[in-house]
């Protein structure tokens, strides 16, 4: 038994697009790679996300305009080996829209969660 098994991650992938190439990026993430990712054994989940500015802010806008999350379920180290292996064999291509100098990765072990009760009222709902 690996000493992953049973931990859920999120594999978060921070990028930016060639200049001039942004409807491009977009699609090729919406497209093809959120799913070709998501054929790989243990990435269970792929979403793509824009930075938008927001009350939260703290500071400028982060220079990788473009997150992507990807779900994994299982054992991790398998499922990054294998989705290495696919980006080898040509299986996973990047697209050339893709600033692939401004890509950062980082991956997180979910530590705990709480989910919002079933039926209860947000303070959007009605608006």
């Amino acid at each position: 038994m690996s000493r992953n098994d049973g931990e859920f991650h999120l594999v978060m992938t921070f990028s930016r697009s060639v200049a001039g190439e942004e409807e491009t990026h977009r699609q090729w993430y919406d497209r093809e790679h959120l799913k070709d990712v998501c054929q790989v054994s243990g990435f269970v989940a792929a979403h793509r996300y824009e930075a938008v500015p927001s009350g939260m802010d703290l500071g400028d806008m982060p220079p990788q305009t473009a997150l992507a999350v990807y779900e994994v379920e299982g054992d991790l180290d398998e499922a990054v080996t294998r989705l290495r292996r696919a980006m080898k064999a040509g299986e996973i291509a990047f697209s050339p829209a893709l600033d692939t100098g401004a890509i950062t990765t980082w991956t997180f072990r979910r530590a705990s969660s709480v989910e919002a009760a079933e039926g209860r009222e947000t303070p959007t709902d009605g608006v």
